[in-house]
């Protein structure tokens, strides 16, 4: 009875899910072309998906080994087969010691960032789900060397204007997409707090990111035992330049994180 009851319940939430999509029909969250078949999963149309440049599993473009970053290809890297390169690029310099390695799934490039500001400043939190998705082999490939998965916060100011933190949402959204798949990676949003109100940053060069986001962060005293000796992994929707990230991976070590690590779902140029 149980099991016809589950199914009935599956079958009456597919019926809701397809007169929804006949009466709102959903768009490509980039070009606005439309309607998406009823079976895609993803948020982008198939013009828009062929834009997309993967980042992760690496291969098709040369990264530093470190922070990410993608760079033009010399010939040893042409001679790799374009895996990540053996040597830290001179950015990671500027980068706080504890932190180990920043990923990212896309380069922000095509159509995706277009779709990724409609959820950070249009109010498009349903879009948290299919981008949210995009991280979820990034997140399979650190489960293992972390014990906890952290968002980067926005102070409380943004917060309330915004009404959700777009990280948050994607890391939830990531981790939910693996679901089933072991080891299980706890989601603490309430860790890691923001503590100045920075604007966005503009045309700014590394070295001024790194001084805008210096003391930002900070773990709560009360919540510091949470922290001390676990490994953290941090999920921000875009690194640039890696200074907030960085920022971030200072405050948990200062609170005893023994490893941190980054993840994104674009990797912007710096």
């Amino acid at each position: 009875m149980t099991r016809l009851s589950g199914w009935l319940a599956g079958g009456a939430r597919a019926v809701v899910a397809a007169a929804a999509e006949l009466v709102w029909p959903r768009l490509c969250a980039a070009c606005g072309d439309g309607p998406l078949p009823l079976a895609a999963r993803g948020c982008l149309c198939a013009a828009c998906a062929e834009t997309l440049e993967p980042l992760w599993p690496p291969g098709r473009a040369a990264l530093c080994s470190r922070c990410g970053a993608p760079r033009r290809p010399g010939d040893e890297d042409l001679a790799a087969g374009f895996t990540p390169v053996a040597a830290p690029c001179p950015d990671c310099r500027r980068l706080a010691p504890v932190l180990t390695r920043i990923r990212a799934a896309f380069a922000y490039e095509g159509a995706l960032p277009v779709a990724l500001m409609q959820l950070k400043w249009q109010g498009r939190d349903d879009l948290a789900t299919p981008l949210g998705a995009l991280l979820a082999p990034l997140l399979s490939a650190a489960a293992d060397r972390c014990d906890v998965a952290v968002p980067v916060p926005l102070h409380p100011s943004r917060l309330r204007e915004r009404g959700y933190n777009q990280a948050a949402l994607l890391l939830q959204a990531g981790l939910r997409a693996r679901r089933g798949i072991p080891p299980v990676l706890p989601l603490r949003s309430g860790l890691l707090v923001r503590l100045l109100a920075t604007p966005p940053a503009q045309a700014q060069g590394p070295r001024e990111r790194l001084l805008r986001v210096a003391g930002t962060f900070a773990v709560a005293p009360r919540l510091r035992s949470r922290v001390r000796g676990r490994r953290v992994l941090l999920c921000d929707d875009v690194v640039t330049t890696g200074a907030t990230v960085s920022a971030c991976a200072q405050a948990l070590h200062a609170a005893g994180a023994a490893h941190v690590e980054a993840v994104a779902l674009l990797r912007a140029a710096p």
